[in-house]
């Protein structure tokens, strides 16, 4: 899915071709709008739980550096690993975005700055919910909001579900020939490219449809196909960032580190969420599509949940491709009529959802950050420098203005030499991470690593030439500062 596709091969996603003897209903607006309402509150309830953490504090630390210097970085000026080396950010303009609502309202700004994505995708899964014949509209909205909450962080890809929501609804609306909505999503590729490297999506989508759709506007769809291409490379870097974010997808050490790039474990809560999609879309849609021929959704039932079992950051692609080829069958449009109560019963959980969500934005832990906030405070205050981090504290070093050994963007070094014992060192104490300090980092004058809790099996091992210097006790463990003795 993020590989671009070779037409002999496989091509990514796409929605089912209308029969001849499918009806073209109405979709009920009033519908629509309470089924996105469902899935906006259980996503924006969830970012909400999330918490203030991550990658979008790296995010944030660059669109500062933007704003202030003028220009996109070219160069890595955020860690001790890499820098000064050629430094390619995919995600630029959503950096810009994020630093821009921290600017205007700190992490609340930052929640809120989610929401237009959000309600976007909401409103897509809104619309094909809603054509979906009885109650079984709200049934698909609420286990399609409860698949999209498998992402639970603020992040660009967010913007990337809104668009390839986009892209889904403007070919069918081109099927119909109605072509305003292509146009619109051509318009938005610019944006799209320079806020997440998943924008290769938008051809992939285009060309599964100029290949195997059944529509007489073949040679439009090959225009938008390279007019999509081509605003692919309207960023910093052109087609060398892209080829960066390859590189990035193809190393071995991601799986490795980044939970979203495994298969999802049907034994987990993620996997039994998904299960549904994967269900629908092998047991029910791709039988009614092979059998009716409708080549573009075969490719797209069958690519799109073998990408997902391949990487779970695929899941939510696939769960919007599901519904909207949900919507485009027999199974979603044989009938519209939808019965009063089940209007009622929508709407009561439309409002029930609403409440539990936005009443707790004025709770105290709502987007609360999820790290050690004063350890990183007293690295800042004693104007730390050489900094080694545990995981992705990194990136909350960057934040607060602290250039730690490595952050999350694990592109850059995933194939180094000192990525996987580094790796491997998160899983004891301190004394553990020494050694590696003593090799890979021997000018480190500071350790910031957890004592309990996260996940890890440490104690408080006294260590030869390091003292505790600071400790601080969080919701999820115990965190100490260690600094090198003189």
């Amino acid at each position: 899915m993020t590989i671009k596709p070779h037409p002999s091969v496989s091509t990514p996603p796409s929605v089912t071709e209308p029969t001849p003897s499918t009806p073209v209903v109405r979709t009920s607006r009033s519908l629509m709008v309470l089924y996105a309402g469902i899935v906006l509150a259980l996503t924006a309830m969830n970012l909400g739980l999330h918490g203030f953490n991550g990658l979008v504090l790296m995010d944030i630390t660059i669109g500062r550096w933007i704003l202030v210097h003028g220009h996109v970085p070219l160069h890595n000026h955020w860690t001790q690993a890499m820098a000064g080396r050629p430094f390619s950010d995919t995600e630029w303009l959503f950096g810009v975005w994020v630093a821009l609502a921290y600017q205007w309202g700190g992490r609340l700004g930052v929640f809120f700055s989610m929401m237009p994505f959000l309600a976007v995708t909401a409103l897509f899964v809104g619309w094909w919910a809603a054509r979906v014949r009885s109650w079984r509209g709200m049934v698909v909205a609420m286990v399609a909001g409860a698949e999209l909450m498998i992402v639970s962080n603020p992040r660009p890809q967010w913007m990337s579900y809104a668009a390839f929501a986009l892209g889904l609804w403007a070919i069918q609306q081109a099927r119909r020939g109605r072509w305003t909505a292509l146009g619109v999503f051509l318009a938005v590729i610019p944006v799209w490219t320079n806020m997440h490297a998943s924008v290769v999506l938008a051809p992939a989508l285009l060309l599964n449809e100029t290949l195997w759709g059944r529509g007489r506007y073949r040679w439009r769809m090959v225009a938008a196909t390279l007019g999509a291409a081509g605003l692919t490379l309207c960023r910093v870097g052109g087609a060398a960032a892209g080829g960066s974010f390859i590189s990035h997808v193809l190393s071995p050490g991601i799986v490795n580190v980044i939970q979203e790039w495994g298969s999802p474990n049907f034994h987990t809560t993620t996997g039994l969420v998904l299960l549904p999609a994967f269900l629908l879309a092998w047991a029910v849609l791709l039988p009614w599509a092979w059998r009716t021929k409708a080549w573009a959704s075969v490719m797209w039932l069958l690519l799109g949940p073998l990408a997902a079992f391949w990487a779970v950051r695929f899941a939510p692609y696939m769960v919007l491709g599901v519904v909207a080829v949900l919507a485009d069958s027999p199974f979603g449009t044989t009938s519209f009529t939808v019965a009063r109560p089940y209007r009622f019963l929508a709407a009561g959980a439309v409002v029930m959802l609403n409440v539990l969500c936005w009443s707790s934005v004025a709770k105290p832990g709502f987007f609360a950050p999820r790290y050690p906030v004063t350890a990183m405070t007293y690295l800042q205050r004693h104007h730390a420098h050489g900094v080694v981090t545990w995981g992705q504290w990194g990136d909350a070093a960057n934040f607060v203005g602290v250039q730690p050994w490595v952050n999350s963007q694990a592109q850059l070094w995933a194939r180094a030499a000192w990525w996987m014992p580094y790796v491997q060192a998160h899983d004891g104490s301190v004394a553990t991470l020494v050694p590696w300090v003593r090799r890979w980092d021997p000018h480190a004058q500071w350790i910031l690593w957890p004592v309990s809790g996260y996940g890890t099996v440490n104690n408080g091992t006294v260590v030869p030439g390091w003292q505790s210097v600071y400790r601080e006790r969080t919701n999820q463990g115990v965190v100490e500062v260690w600094r090198k003795s003189h």
